[in-house]
């Protein structure tokens, strides 16, 4: 199954425009299988997550609240569809935790800076 397959099967289904941002941060990852519980998906989904954050003044987000809110949306939508596919597994799930809070935690303190 490809990922926007997976995806469009995901009830209830995202509005509209939260459904055109996530699958503009997955791009070319729509079309890749999906592996449930191991595998790349659920780090597609993540990496597409932290291509959507712009944390902290000087990020390029000033003036673009209503975008912000947007991508902050699908970012939290990514993620949670990380932990969904990553589920089968437990072991990809303490993994999973531990690279998301690595990597979201950097990103906060880059936006601090």
């Amino acid at each position: 199954m490809k990922l926007s397959e997976w995806l469009a099967a995901r009830t209830p289904r995202p509005p509209e425009a939260l459904q055109q941002g996530i699958h503009a941060a997955l791009g070319a990852a729509l079309d890749h299988d999906v592996v449930e519980g191991r595998g790349r998906t659920h780090e597609e989904l993540l990496a597409a997550a932290r291509s959507l954050l712009c944390i902290g003044p000087g990020a390029g987000c000033e003036g673009e609240e209503r975008k912000a809110a947007q991508d902050l949306l699908a970012a939290d939508a990514l993620v949670t569809y990380a932990f969904e596919i990553a589920a089968e597994d437990p072991d990809a799930i303490d993994s999973l935790a531990e690279s998301a809070m690595r990597d979201f935690g950097a990103l906060a303190l880059e936006g601090s800076s």
